[in-house]
């Protein structure tokens, strides 16, 4: 948490500027507001005066706009502490000794600081630039989010605590309810807890969801997840020993289709994956194993070989 003698500013939820716990009254207009969040989103960068005024003053003259940030940069100076700001060749950042406390910084570590999105609320009158970037700058932090949450569920899974993680992972799911993993997770926790009908409820609604906004069909891993629970008692032991994952995996479809068929195949025994290092073969490697968890009886399982020097 911020010390009492520090700015403080808090993005996640409604902008709240402090120095201390006391609000920064000297600065409540949104430009300097706006562009005091963009350089701590940024505090390793240094922006041309050019780059700023496209970001905030896009709509307006050239001239216009250089008197503009001109005016936003004396605000700052006046309401920041002295040399918060380095300014110099024409290049505008953050000190890098400037002392403050930024919640997004710290939201990786501490999940509690989510208040809800991103500015949430805030705009900007004539700024299409800013605009952007806020959006992109929205759906990242959600992301962020959503992946601090998903580690935070898993920690719990590990200890046995299934209510926190199903809490953890409801909260993801009312950031990203598409995402189809979270929800076979939460159905795996009702199951853990003994709720097959929570967990066969939870299949439905991911049914319905996926149906009604976006015309398609759930995963066949969650499918066969829901007919496992359907038909079995659910055996809450874990069928795998692989590596979590702490970030969603994006693309090669074709590929991760070719995969789960070939190990899907009786008749197959080995499955040789061949690219050169750090193209991504592991990684898509453990993908399609999650994927197979609830699909395959025997369970999917991990051997780590590098120590192995000869065949």
């Amino acid at each position: 948490m911020p010390r009492m003698t520090t700015l403080t500013v808090w993005a996640l939820g409604s902008l709240e500027i402090r120095w201390g716990e006391q609000p920064l009254t000297a600065l409540r207009q949104r430009k300097p507001q706006a562009l005091l969040v963009y350089l701590l989103c940024h505090s390793r960068q240094q922006f041309s005066r050019e780059h700023v005024e496209l970001l905030l003053w896009s709509e307006s003259q050239p001239a216009k706009a250089r008197q503009s940030l001109r005016q936003t940069l004396r605000l700052l100076r006046q309401a920041l502490p002295p040399d918060f700001l380095r300014e110099e060749r024409g290049q505008v950042g953050l000190n890098p000794t400037a002392a403050y406390w930024f919640d997004l910084e710290q939201l990786s570590h501490d999940i509690t600081l989510y208040r809800g999105e991103f500015l949430l609320g805030f705009a900007l009158k004539n700024a299409p630039v800013w605009d952007d970037w806020l959006q992109a700058q929205r759906e990242m932090v959600a992301g962020q989010f959503v992946a601090a949450l998903d580690r935070a569920a898993h920690t719990a899974v590990d200890s046995q605590q299934y209510p926190l993680a199903l809490s953890h992972w409801q909260r993801a799911l009312a950031i990203n309810p598409w995402h189809e993993q979270t929800h076979r997770a939460i159905m795996q926790v009702y199951v853990a807890l003994g709720d097959r009908a929570a967990a066969l409820a939870q299949y439905e609604a991911v049914c319905n969801l996926l149906g009604d906004d976006l015309g398609a069909e759930p995963d066949p891993q969650t499918t066969a997840l829901a007919e496992q629970i359907r038909t079995a008692v659910a055996d809450t032991t874990p069928r795998h020993n692989l590596p979590h994952l702490a970030n969603p995996f994006f693309g090669r479809t074709a590929e991760q289709a070719t995969l789960r068929a070939h190990l899907q195949n009786p008749a197959t025994q080995l499955v040789t994956l061949v690219g050169l290092g750090g193209m991504g073969k592991t990684r898509l490697a453990l993908e399609v194993a999650h994927q197979l968890v609830p699909v395959l009886a025997g369970g999917v399982w991990w051997v780590d070989c590098t120590a192995v020097t000869r065949p």
